[in-house]
């Protein structure tokens, strides 16, 4: 053992979530990188280990807080040493092994040309015809009158939809894609929320998607011209995208929209924006980002493009940080939830941002960035909204909730 030697660190991208069986909370791993054995449960004295971790700068430090958990029994240095090398092993820490892994995983991500479907056989069916029946499920299953009444002769230039489990959400996909143009455009800006982007505000790819009904092909002239636009407000790579769903989940359902139509796609993920909520007041006050913007909102205004966003909104309860449940919580995030959504139908980035300033993102907004990045560019282009539905879905296991909406913006 080290004894004044850093103790590595816990890794910081990965979720520890506790979950309720029966009388018993167990808490279970998520890593998109794969490296931890993902969905497999911790168990208790192994939860309370990372925290002494957590709590602890120096082996030395981790010895003095384990020898007061035994009640003054001094914990052996062998003992400390094949802790820390367990934990590494199950790859929980910031280590040279944990690196060299993750180095190994991005370099092979980034190489690819097209993105295997990450949530096939897991978020919808693998089978192409067994796809195609839950998209048409879902899409039928909402009345067209409901939405399409008011967009009679109109020009739709975006649509909201959640990026939430499809059967949770099928309501709000449903209304979302009912507002599907007749003609499918020539190219959709697909945006989404970077959950996993650690370094830059957003990250672009030019790797087509594979989908169960086929290739979903990438406008690679568009994301170069993006790229070359620009240079700060992007991570340095596109691996945010290899285990991300709130695009995967729209392709699904664009790739069986567009039919035979040659329609290409831009992906684009957001990534935080909450160190910049006391900064700006507004995210094209940033020097770094207003390049992006202007690039990008460039690019929407011109013709046969559509922009397709994957939005949620709340999450609260245990399962995101939170010491009360969902239930609890649920009537004042809806509040914050409504006044964003009044914020997006009036085109407003700065009431949704002053709103977001407000409540200090207690509520985990994660489609806050994406949000305003497309209010930012519905500004350039003079659109009028509609929201369509709005829900709270609850997950009784984890006394848990995640909200979500549908809208549409069309040309005035």
């Amino acid at each position: 053992m080290r004894k004044n030697e850093p103790l590595p660190k816990i890794r910081t991208d990965i979720q520890i979530i506790p979950v309720q069986i029966k009388n018993e909370t167990v808490y279970v791993i998520q890593d998109h990188l794969g490296l931890a054995p993902s969905g497999s449960a911790l168990r208790h004295d192994t939860l309370k280990l990372l925290y002494l971790i957590s709590q602890s700068s120096t082996f030395s430090d981790f010895q003095y807080q384990l020898t007061k958990l035994q009640g003054g029994e001094i914990v052996d240095e062998d003992i400390i040493d094949k802790i820390i090398l367990d934990l590494d092993n199950l790859n929980l820490l910031e280590t040279s092994n944990f690196h060299s892994g993750r180095k190994r995983i991005v370099r092979d991500y980034t190489e690819l040309r097209v993105r295997d479907p990450v949530m096939a056989g897991k978020g919808y069916p693998e089978k192409s015809t067994e796809s195609i029946n839950l998209v048409n499920k879902i899409i039928t299953g909402i009345s067209k009158p409901q939405t399409q009444d008011f967009l009679k002769d109109k020009q739709i230039k975006a649509i909201i939809a959640p990026h939430i489990d499809l059967t949770v959400g099928s309501q709000g996909y449903g209304f979302a894609y009912t507002c599907w143009p007749d003609k499918p455009p020539r190219r959709i800006i697909l945006l989404g929320t970077g959950h996993a982007i650690n370094n830059g505000f957003y990250s672009i790819t030019d790797k087509d998607f594979i989908t169960p009904m086929g290739l979903l092909k990438n406008d690679k002239d568009t994301v170069k011209r993006l790229r070359s636009a620009v240079s700060g407000a992007l991570a340095p790579n596109d691996f945010a995208h290899r285990s991300e769903h709130s695009l995967e989940f729209q392709t699904l359902f664009i790739r069986h929209l567009i039919g035979e139509s040659d329609t290409r796609i831009v992906p684009i993920l957001c990534g935080s924006f909450m160190n910049l909520l006391s900064m700006v007041e507004k995210p094209s006050d940033y020097l770094q980002i207003a390049g992006f913007l202007a690039a990008l909102s460039e690019i929407a205004s011109e013709s046969d493009t559509m922009i397709v966003a994957g939005i949620d909104l709340s999450h609260i309860g245990p399962k995101f940080g939170h010491t009360q449940s969902a239930s609890s919580l649920s009537h004042e995030s809806k509040i914050h939830d409504g006044n964003l959504l009044e914020a997006l139908k009036n085109g407003n980035v700065r009431d949704l941002w002053k709103e977001s300033q407000r409540v200090a993102d207690r509520y985990n907004v994660c489609g806050l960035s994406t949000m305003a990045t497309l209010l930012e560019i519905t500004n350039s282009l003079n659109l009028e909204g509609q929201i369509l539905h709005y829900e709270m879905w609850h997950e009784k296991a984890t006394r848990s909730a995640v909200s979500f909406a549908s809208a549409v913006f069309w040309t005035r």
